[in-house]
C-alpha cells in the first residue's frame, strides 16, 4: 500500500481501514481476518513515527498560540491599567496595604463570628462599591502583594481562594472592549491546547498505544501528552521530555535513600 507525505491523511486512512474491519469482521473468514489484521499492523508500523511527529507539531503549535494570546491579553490589561490615574492607584495601594496588614494581624473575635477572610472581603466590597477603578485596582494590588506565608495557618486556604477570586473579579470589573477581546482569544487558545491533548488520546488508540491519560500509561503518545499540562487555574505548563513529570522518574536524594534502605 502506498503512503502519502501527509501524515494526517495516512492516519485518517488507517482509521478508516480499522472502522471498515470492525464493521465487517463478523462476516469475514478467519483467513480474511488474519490478513486484514496483518495489513493494519503494517500500516501502524509505517505511519507511527510520522503521526507522532505530526502530533508533536500540533501540540507545540497550540501551546505557541496560547503563549501569544497570553502575551496579548497581558499587554491589553497593562494598557488599560495605564489609562487609570497611576498616582491615585499608588496612593490607594498604600492605604489599603496598611489596612490589609491590620486585617491579617488583628486577633479574631469568635463572638462576632469574625475571620480574616471576612475582613478582607469587607475591604474588597468597600473598594468595589466606591465606584472608583483606582481604588479597586489599589486594593487588588495591595492584597495580592501579601505572600501566602503571611496568611494565618487556620485560614490559609479560604484566604488564598478569596484573594484569587478578588484578583479575577477585579480584572473582570475593569475590562475594556480590547481586554475582553484578548480574554476571548486566550480562552480560545486554551481550548486549542485541550483539543490538541485530546487528539493524542485518539492517535494513541488508533496506533495501538494505551490511553495517555492513564496513570500507568506508557509509550510515545503518553510522553507527549505529559509534556503539556493545563493547570487548575487555567494556565498551561510545558515540561521537558526528560523531566520527572514526563518520565515519572524522580531522583532519590541521599536522605531519601537512607530513609528507604538505610546505610
Amino acid at each position: 500500500m502506498a503512503y502519502s507525505t501527509d501524515w494526517n491523511k495516512d492516519y485518517l486512512q488507517l482509521k478508516a481501514v480499522r472502522a471498515k474491519f470492525k464493521q465487517k469482521v463478523g462476516i469475514m473468514t478467519k483467513l480474511e481476518q488474519e490478513t486484514m489484521r496483518e495489513a493494519i499492523d503494517g500500516m501502524v508500523r509505517s505511519v507511527f513515527p510520522r503521526v507522532v511527529q505530526g502530533a508533536r507539531s500540533e501540540l507545540h503549535d497550540s501551546v505557541n498560540a496560547y503563549n501569544q494570546a497570553l502575551s496579548k491579553r497581558d499587554q491589553a490589561r497593562k494598557g488599560h491599567i495605564n489609562r487609570l490615574n497611576s498616582r491615585s492607584v499608588s496612593e490607594e495601594t498604600e492605604r489599603f496595604a496598611m489596612r490589609v496588614k491590620a486585617a491579617l494581624n488583628m486577633p479574631v473575635d469568635p463572638i462576632r463570628k469574625e475571620s480574616v477572610a471576612s475582613r478582607l472581603f469587607d475591604l474588597y466590597q468597600e473598594a468595589k462599591q466606591s465606584g472608583m477603578m483606582e481604588k479597586l485596582v489599589g486594593f487588588r494590588d495591595a492584597v495580592s502583594s501579601i505572600p501566602e506565608s503571611a496568611y494565618p495557618d487556620s485560614e490559609r486556604m479560604p484566604v488564598s481562594i478569596l484573594v484569587r477570586s478578588i484578583c479575577n473579579d477585579t480584572e473582570a470589573s475593569i475590562q475594556s472592549p480590547e481586554v475582553a477581546a484578548a480574554e476571548k482569544e486566550l480562552e480560545d487558545a486554551r481550548y486549542g491546547v485541550l483539543v490538541a491533548k485530546t487528539k493524542l488520546k485518539e492517535y494513541a488508540k488508533e496506533l495501538d498505544e494505551p490511553d495517555p491519560a492513564g496513570v500507568f500509561a506508557y509509550g510515545a503518545f503518553t510522553a507527549l501528552y505529559r509534556t503539556v499540562e493545563i493547570t487548575s487555574d487555567g494556565g498551561v505548563k510545558v515540561y521537558d521530555d526528560n523531566s520527572p513529570e514526563v518520565t515519572g522518574v524522580r531522583e532519590i536524594s541521599k536522605q531519601d535513600s537512607i530513609a528507604v534502605g538505610g546505610e
